[in-house]
């Protein structure tokens, strides 16, 4: 009789040594973006909060709960902040409101700045226009500010130093509302030289 009950408890033993082996892997998955230096970095779904990893009979969120996911096409707002367009679907109302170039090295780059009409938010997106496609130790920001205080600066950035950004890379976004005195632009940089370009300050109109 021992012998019998010690064997219909085998799958239930195998079954929670299992979870316990995969539970750190899975959380590595959700918190690893292989595309971080040449393409927006995957923060929006590494922090799907629906992600979940068993340990025992209890179930544990590996990321924070927060909003994020209800940024989307018909529900902008400041829940989209540092989301990635392509993630959320605002991509597929983008339109390219505002640029500017910048050189590094012998190439010449333009800082392209993106707006969602269906999510209000702005992204930055790369360009080469000349020369080598490959910037490096370089970053690419979008940033929302007031334009006439300065006052609620927010920014959000893809790139690393040592490494490199390519043609076509584009960061995360940021929610942009109309009316009012904020603005986007879309910014350029080294991480040893500073500053290489800048676009044109924009506002979306109500």
């Amino acid at each position: 009789m021992i012998r019998h009950r010690a064997w219909r408890m085998l799958p239930a033993v195998l079954a929670a040594s299992v979870a316990a082996l995969l539970t750190p892997a899975i959380a590595h998955a959700a918190v690893t973006s292989p595309h971080a230096i040449t393409a927006p970095r995957a923060i929006a779904m590494a922090q799907r909060p629906d992600t979940i990893a068993v340990a025992g009979s209890r179930s544990v969120r590996i990321r924070p709960n927060d909003n994020w996911w209800y940024c989307g096409p018909g529900s902008g707002g400041y829940q989209c902040d540092n989301t990635d367009p392509q993630a959320t679907g605002c991509w597929s109302s983008r339109v390219y409101v505002a640029s500017g170039n910048a050189t590094y090295g012998n190439s010449l780059w333009q800082e392209q700045l993106w707006y969602s009409t269906a999510c209000g938010t702005v992204w930055s997106r790369l360009q080469l226009l000349r020369g080598t496609n490959a910037c490096g130790s370089c970053y690419l920001e979008v940033i929302r500010v007031n334009q006439y205080t300065g006052d609620g600066y927010t920014e959000t950035d893809v790139g690393s130093p040592g490494g490199y950004l390519y043609s076509g890379a584009w960061s995360n976004q940021l929610y942009l509302p109309c009316g009012g005195s904020l603005v986007g632009y879309s910014k350029l940089w080294n991480y040893y030289y500073g500053g290489l370009g800048w676009s044109n300050y924009w506002h979306p109109s109500c």
